[in-house]
C-alpha cells in the first residue's frame, strides 16, 4: 500500500489541514513549512508557502535558500526575521522511524534532530509554550515510556505583535 500523498509524513500531518484551512479562510497569510509540505499546504488552504519541491527559476532556489535559513534558527530569531506576512508555521519532524529488516523501529534522537530543521526540533522538543508561538494543533505518536507522545506535526498562529 503506498501513503497518501506518497509520503507518510503527510499522512501524519494530515489532520493539521483542516484547522490551517480555516485559519487561513479566517486570516490569510504565509505558511511557513518544509518543502515537502508546501503543495499539500496549497492544496488545502487559500494560504501561500515561501517555497515548494517545484523548483524551476532561480527565484524558487532563493526562495528554498531562505526556506532553509529561517528554518535553521531559534524560535526568537525566526521571529525577528520571518517575512512580512508570516501567519502560520507548520513543523514536522521527518525520519522518526527506520526500516531494517523488514521491521519498523525508531531512530535514535540524535540522527532525529540532525536531520530536521532547528526550528522544528526547537518547537517540538519545548516543554512549556513558546512566545511568539501558538500552538493551534498537533499530532503526536506514541513513544516507549512517555504518556505525551512525541509531536510529530504541528500548527502554530505567529504572534504578529510581537514582531
Amino acid at each position: 500500500d503506498q501513503p497518501a500523498g506518497l509520503r507518510r509524513a503527510y499522512e501524519m500531518s494530515y489532520a493539521l489541514y483542516a484547522p490551517l484551512a480555516d485559519a487561513c479562510a479566517e486570516q490569510p497569510g504565509l505558511v511557513i513549512a518544509g518543502n515537502n509540505d508546501g503543495h499539500p499546504v496549497r492544496y488545502h488552504t487559500d494560504c501561500s508557502v515561501l517555497a515548494n519541491n517545484f523548483v524551476l527559476t532561480p527565484q524558487h532556489e532563493a526562495k528554498l535558500a531562505q526556506l532553509g535559513e529561517l528554518t535553521s534558527m531559534t524560535p526568537e530569531a525566526f521571529l525577528a526575521a520571518a517575512p512580512e506576512g508570516t501567519r502560520y508555521v507548520l513543523s514536522q519532524i521527518e525520519g522518526l522511524y527506520v526500516f531494517q529488516g523488514g521491521r519498523i523501529g525508531l531512530r535514535d534522537i540524535d540522527t532525529v534532530r540532525r536531520i530536521n530543521p532547528a526550528l522544528f526540533i526547537a518547537l517540538a522538543e519545548a516543554t512549556a509554550p513558546v512566545a511568539g508561538f501558538e500552538l493551534v494543533a498537533e499530532v503526536r505518536v506514541n513513544m516507549p515510556g512517555d504518556p505525551r507522545g512525541l509531536p510529530v506535526a504541528q500548527l502554530y498562529r505567529l504572534d504578529t505583535a510581537r514582531r
